[in-house]
């Protein structure tokens, strides 16, 4: 029930028309990510184009700016926590970043009190001031789940996507030729090599799947990349092929968890290699592609690319 409560407050600020209507926001920052790849003419595409989330989401939330940079390294460290297996190291960091995010959020918090703006966090702010609805503690959390949500898979969404069409060129080569197919490029992508591989849910009653009983209260790991590769659902699925269209990916998960922010991922995806298109004749790789080596949230450190400019 909290989580319903919490999700109704935000949900509005992710519908298909509120996404639509933050395009050409999107689409503007997204060039400011191509314009520094076209000025070096290349560099790590995770460093430059992987921005773009955290200037969507910093925008939509409320964050200065300014301020925008800060939250990478934060984000990245918190995360770690959301692993398998994290070191106690990681544990540690994750911990402090998330204390340093909520000291930050609490600032922001107390600033937007006085000085509104058309921002997600002032209108939470508005619903936590009626008394009802939601809490300061549980408004700095919320968006700190936002922030660190929005930032980190989409950067991934971005990275995983230039590896699979630098690993099969008539694919990217197709995609270019024939730039329509960006929308299911996307789709393909999240199948192919999701930026989140693994979820958990919890059985609200004792039920069977595929012969195996699962009580109730029981939690399960979901492999969310292995259902992607499901040969009952997608034809060959260890291909990539940017024309598939056999119905959405498990990406996003499904049911009453379901991503909140799919509809802004797939956006931000869309317009950044449409922008890629549009503006490179050519984006190769140009070197050693080097992946995070997490299991959670896939997704790649480095993925250095060179351009040339239409």
């Amino acid at each position: 029930p909290d989580h319903t409560r919490l999700r109704g407050l935000v949900n509005r600020a992710f519908t298909p028309r509120r996404i639509e209507s933050m395009r050409m926001s999107i689409r503007l920052l997204t060039e400011e990510c191509l314009d520094q790849l076209a000025r070096q003419d290349g560099g790590d595409a995770m460093e430059i184009l992987g921005f773009l989330p955290v200037n969507v989401i910093g925008e939509l939330v409320g964050v200065p700016r300014t301020d925008w940079n800060y939250f990478r390294p934060l984000v990245n460290a918190g995360v770690a926590n959301l692993e398998a297996s994290p070191t106690l190291e990681e544990l540690k960091a994750s911990h402090a970043a998330f204390t340093e995010m909520g000291e930050y959020f609490r600032n922001l918090l107390d600033e937007r009190k006085k000085n509104p703006q058309n921002d997600l966090i002032s209108a939470l702010i508005e619903v936590e001031e009626s008394g009802d609805r939601i809490s300061e503690d549980e408004v700095v959390s919320t968006v700190i789940l936002l922030f660190a949500a929005g930032m980190e898979t989409t950067q991934n969404l971005i990275g995983n996507g230039l590896a699979a069409l630098f690993q099969h060129p008539d694919q990217q080569n197709f995609l270019w030729d024939n730039p329509n197919l960006v929308p299911s490029a996307i789709e393909e992508i999240l199948r192919w090599d999701s930026p989140v591989q693994i979820d958990g849910r919890t059985a609200l009653q004792t039920t069977e799947i595929a012969g195996i009983k699962i009580e109730e209260g029981k939690s399960v790991v979901t492999l969310i990349g292995a259902a992607n590769r499901d040969p009952e659902k997608f034809i060959n699925p260890d291909d990539f092929s940017v024309r598939r269209d056999e119905g959405p990916p498990l990406s996003f998960a499904s049911g009453i968890h379901y991503c909140l922010g799919a509809n802004l991922a797939r956006a931000e995806g869309q317009e950044m290699f449409a922008g890629l298109i549009r503006r490179f004749s050519t984006i190769e790789q140009a070197g050693e592609l080097e992946q995070r080596g997490r299991m959670t949230l896939r997704g790649f450190k480095t993925v250095p690319v060179s351009v040339t400019s239409r």
